[in-house]
């Protein structure tokens, strides 16, 4: 933070700006030197705002159009998170593309890495610390697996967001999808956050996440006659594949 007056300062909210992720990577490259920028506060809280991250380039594979400066500055309207996370709903690519944030401790995130990219193949990933969250939370808290791999790494994790085109299979990107809820939690000791499609059955998620507080906390609340949790974010697995084979 500084209270400099920078002249020029960098911004990412008007259409002449460039999305944040592409102006990290020209900033960054091997033929730059190091950089100072100055960029506002809100600029840099709203900074993924356009290009939702980095996956409103799919838009532009999608419908096979130039993805360009001019493009982006052209149909910046739909360019900004909450239109684009509404386009993916409505034209149902949501079911073949994979939106998964997942927390790991850093013991395991290079194998983890390693599983994405044979998997998966996507990129970029998104990268962050996070500080361990004490208990009950339906926060991603490391799981018991890794206390007993490494004491050492359990006050710390690694956030990893995977966003990008599964296959054009639908069924496909499901069984990819089941594969790495099973493998993050019984192979590398992660939790996934709870905001995104979920494969797991009901009896899975909840040997994961505390049932007891959860309870606990609806009844505090009055909200035990709501729709829980699983019934809000769970994909039914065979119920789906079969409406995939009659289409």
């Amino acid at each position: 933070m500084t209270e400099e007056n920078p002249g020029r300062a960098q911004g990412f909210s008007r259409p002449t700006d460039p999305w944040f992720y592409l102006h990290v990577q020209e900033k960054t490259s091997p033929s730059s030197g190091p950089a100072t920028e100055f960029i506002p506060l809100p600029e840099y809280i709203f900074r993924y705002d356009r290009g939702g991250f980095w996956v409103g380039g799919s838009a532009f594979d999608y419908f096979g159009a130039p993805f360009n400066k001019l493009t982006r500055q052209y149909l910046d309207d739909f360019m900004h998170t909450r239109m684009l996370y509404e386009a993916l709903h409505a034209s149902r690519e949501s079911s073949r593309y994979i939106v998964q944030d997942l927390a790991l401790p850093y013991s395991t995130v290079e194998a983890f890495i390693d599983y994405t990219t044979k998997s998966f193949d996507i990129w970029p990933l998104w990268l962050c610390p996070i500080q361990q969250t004490e208990s009950p939370t339906f926060n991603p808290r490391i799981a018991p697996i890794q206390q007993q791999i490494d004491r050492k790494t359990i006050s710390q994790f690694i956030n990893i967001g995977l966003w990008g085109f599964g296959p054009q299979d639908r069924a496909a990107c499901m069984v990819l999808n089941r594969d790495l809820e099973y493998r993050l939690h019984k192979e590398f000791g992660g939790i996934k956050w709870l905001y995104a499609h979920t494969y797991y059955t009901e009896e899975e998620l909840w040997n994961i996440y505390d049932k007891n507080a959860y309870d606990t906390l609806r009844r505090k609340y009055r909200a035990s006659t709501l729709p829980s949790v699983y019934e809000k974010v769970k994909v039914d697995f065979e119920e789906t594949s079969r409406k995939e084979r009659e289409e």
